[in-house]
């Protein structure tokens, strides 16, 4: 479950620094697009311990990465930009680790 959350999160952070690139976006945005880059790092950093797969491991991190240079680069267009294409690369490992999972380590006796 922590997957298809972490999975959904990433899009929507995604879509709405999308939306934030136009002139005429509202600046509540940037709150929004922050929680939702914490909530799809928290989750995806969460399925990476139940599952093991480093997918999840690291989209997490790119996430975190998109949040916090989302956040701290406001008014920067090309910071930005830096933030959706870390938030792009997440959702698509992802994505990537949603549709292809690794099978769990068999455990050596």
């Amino acid at each position: 479950m922590p997957g298809i959350v972490a999975l959904v999160a990433a899009l929507m952070f995604v879509a709405v620094g999308a939306w934030r690139l136009a002139p005429a976006a509202p600046r509540s945005l940037r709150g929004g697009q922050f929680a939702l880059a914490l909530l799809a790092a928290v989750a995806g950093l969460s399925h990476w311990n139940a599952t093991g797969d480093s997918r999840w491991l690291i989209g997490g991190v790119l996430m975190a990465g998109g949040a916090a240079a989302g956040w701290a680069g406001a008014a920067r267009r090309p910071v930005l930009i830096a933030a959706l294409a870390a938030g792009l690369l997440g959702a698509a490992l992802f994505g990537i680790a949603s549709a292809n999972p690794m099978p769990r380590a068999i455990a050596v006796r």
